[in-house]
């Protein structure tokens, strides 16, 4: 319990010492990193006014070049909005390794008896469960099956 209570006197006390100062009011701000005034936020200004403000303002730090405005074509002609489409075609043969528990029929088909196919399907799986090691045997998992829809 005493080391409890130290170890929160100790974050206390830690971040009191640690707690960043505030800037005065009034102090002058050298690197200008004071939050702006609401009416230096919000004030109107044109791109052509911000832009000689930025000049005059950042005189010291560097020298500021905008770059030039660009005329942008108007006319439908002129813009190519979109990319050529590339079209890929879709296999007439599809490759993959084999499916040991795979019932084609309800799966792929949807071919099912409305309230015996839960048991089924239990019973076939069971079923591929115990002939698993012939059928690993029969289709070995390294090779591929290929199916031509």
């Amino acid at each position: 319990m005493p080391l409890i209570l130290g170890t929160i006197a100790l974050f206390l006390f830690a971040g009191a010492v640690n707690a960043p100062q505030q800037p005065k009011p009034g102090a002058k701000d050298d690197f200008g990193l004071a939050p702006p005034t609401r009416d230096e936020l919000f004030r109107l200004q044109s791109e052509q006014g911000l832009q000689e403000r930025l000049r005059k303002e950042l005189l010291n730090v560097k020298n500021v070049e905008f770059p030039k405005d660009t005329i942008r074509p108007t006319d439908v002609k002129d813009l190519n909005a979109f990319f050529p489409l590339i079209v890929v075609p879709i296999p007439g043969q599809v490759c993959y390794r084999p499916l040991y528990f795979e019932d084609k029929r309800t799966e792929r088909f949807g071919q099912y008896v409305p309230c015996v196919q839960p048991l089924i399907s239990t019973a076939r799986f069971y079923g591929n469960v115990l002939i698993l090691p012939y059928r690993i045997y029969a289709a070995a998992p390294w090779r591929f099956e290929c199916d031509n829809r």
